[in-house]
């Protein structure tokens, strides 16, 4: 289900490039690009989005994930380590039978790429939106549309004016949402572990989403 679902997020392109990837991974070498993307916060100019009234929206708790019985193991020990500090903020949307339809992240100060090879930390003026999903069977229904703008929101009231996102290159429906959404991107980070050896290195360029 997994592989269908991936395919479907990247296309087919960017989806054999992940193949070659994963296959060059499990050989010890792993290169990916990161888009680092910005916009200013200015909610008066952002379009309002509703979704239906079934669905609500609710700060989450490690006990919303853990009760949903929708991730893994691995996933619940990554977000029990965010819960348990106060600059990471998990929100929810659930139907009306509160099924998790659709969950997303906020950090207030730093951002660590995958397998901890590199580390990010926000200014004070910045807020992190990351790690956004909607289930397969929810899609559809403008539920990323309207958390993004939900999110923008919180930030701003946490007195942020600076919102980040941080895309994987080729993940072109991410790059187009983004896009709709305002963000522009001006700076790249490549990670790197090859054979045990770990690095990173970024780029400082405006790249078009």
């Amino acid at each position: 289900m997994k592989f269908v679902e991936r395919y479907k997020q990247y296309g087919f392109i960017n989806f054999m490039q992940r193949l070659v990837f994963g296959v060059l991974a499990k050989l010890g070498i792993r290169i990916d690009s990161w888009l680092v993307c910005t916009q200013d916060i200015n909610i008066t100019n952002q379009q309002a989005i509703s979704i239906g009234n079934e669905f609500s929206v609710k700060m989450l708790t490690y006990s919303d994930c853990e009760n949903s019985n929708k991730f893994e193991s691995n996933k619940l020990m990554s977000f029990k380590s965010r819960f348990e500090k106060a600059t990471f903020k998990a929100f929810g949307v659930f139907d009306d039978k509160q099924e998790l339809a659709y969950y997303c992240w906020i950090s207030l100060k730093e951002f660590q790429f995958s397998k901890s090879l590199y580390q990010m930390s926000l200014k004070d003026s910045q807020g992190l939106l990351f790690d956004a999903f909607c289930f397969p069977e929810f899609r559809g229904r403008k539920l990323h549309s309207f958390m993004n703008f939900y999110r923008l929101k919180k930030l701003s009231e946490l007195d942020k004016n600076e919102a980040v996102v941080v895309l994987l290159s080729q993940n072109t429906p991410a790059r187009r949402s983004q896009k709709r959404a305002g963000f522009e991107c001006f700076k790249i980070i490549t990670t790197y572990s090859v054979f045990g050896k770990k690095g990173y290195f970024v780029t400082n360029k405006k790249i078009k989403l």
